[in-house]
């Protein structure tokens, strides 16, 4: 990624954004963009939030992760500049 692109945000992907989480995905992509997260914002589609609701209902469900960590991680990404493609609910109210 250029010098400063992040100022023009970038897209965020549900899983990269899940990998977060999920401590069998993390991944170098995943920690650049978790690290990037302060410095501007990042664009998802008007469906990120179904698939991160989808993806971390599995996760518990499979006790990958615990309710505990899931609280952790939505409040933590409940305080990232996130802007979706249309009008989207929070990722808490989905689960």
């Amino acid at each position: 990624m250029r010098a400063g692109a992040l100022s023009d945000g970038f897209v965020l992907d549900a899983s990269v954004a899940l990998s977060w989480v999920f401590e069998d995905e993390v991944s170098e992509v995943g920690e650049r963009a978790l690290a990037m997260q302060g410095d501007g914002h990042s664009m998802v589609p008007s469906f990120w939030t179904a698939e991160m609701a989808s993806g971390l209902a599995v996760g518990l469900r499979k006790q990958r992760v615990s309710d505990a960590k899931v609280t952790t991680f939505l409040a933590a990404i409940g305080e990232f500049d996130i802007r979706a493609d249309g009008a989207v609910p929070s990722v808490s109210r989905l689960l």
